[in-house]
């Protein structure tokens, strides 16, 4: 059964159901570039937010005072975020 390489899409015979490069260094780049791919997405994640857990549950339950509406905990930060005062 031929297949095709997934990185230089040559066609080759595989040695088992499981290989899909034709050879290590086509293995070795996919490595490569998946591990930069990887390491980029790292990088572009939003930090987590400077607010503690007790911090945004004080915050909740006042703007639920003052509003008559209990905030979720992700709608709690970003109303932090955005400078609400309650």
């Amino acid at each position: 059964m031929q297949r095709y390489c997934k990185m230089c899409e040559l066609s080759f015979e595989p040695r088992n159901h499981r290989q899909i490069y034709c050879s290590p260094g086509c293995a070795q780049l996919a490595r490569r570039l998946n591990n930069r791919r990887y390491e980029e997405n790292k990088k572009n994640k939003r930090s987590a937010p400077a607010v503690t857990v007790d911090q945004v549950l004080a915050f909740a339950q006042r703007y639920a005072a003052a509003t008559g509406r209990y905030p979720h905990y992700g709608e709690a930060v970003r109303l932090m975020e955005k400078g609400v005062t309650v």
